[in-house]
């Protein structure tokens, strides 16, 4: 029986490493910059349908945003909709990441805020509903 647990334990041991490793992997891919994708935010607000042509192309020249997921597990967020009734956002705090399941986490004053995105294929996409509206933001990464 010692000698049948003995042989086991190194086996269960590394079996734990791998393990580790396939999620500490998909971290570490993760790690980098990743731009919003202005088209893709654009067309996925129904009301842009309306504005004239002109007016979209300067607005798709101001908006930016962006998501930078560090190695450390810490993140940094923007996003500037390049109006000035609308200020820009920028939040920093952490991330990790599940499967597909990227969670963001950003402290607001005493509320810490959570949000869930999908991280596939070098695309972060981020779901909300805003002002009972869904939006949706897609970020690629540089």
């Amino acid at each position: 029986m010692k000698k049948t647990l003995a042989g086991f334990l190194p086996v269960l041991a590394l079996s734990f490493l791998a393990a580790c490793g396939g999620a500490a992997d998909a971290a570490s891919k993760a790690v980098g910059t990743y731009a919003l994708d202005v088209d893709a935010f654009i067309a996925g607000v129904p009301e842009m349908k309306a504005v004239p042509a002109e007016m979209l192309a300067e607005m798709k020249k101001k908006i930016t945003g962006s998501i930078e997921l560090k190695a450390d597990m810490t993140a940094a967020f923007t996003v500037d909709m390049g109006m000035p009734m609308v200020p820009k956002q920028s939040a920093t705090g952490t991330w990790k990441l599940e499967g597909t399941t990227l969670e963001m986490m950003t402290k607001k004053g005493e509320t810490n805020e959570k949000k869930t995105a999908k991280l596939e294929n070098g695309t972060i996409t981020v779901e909300e509903e805003n002002g009972g509206k869904k939006m949706t933001m897609v970020f690629k990464k540089k």
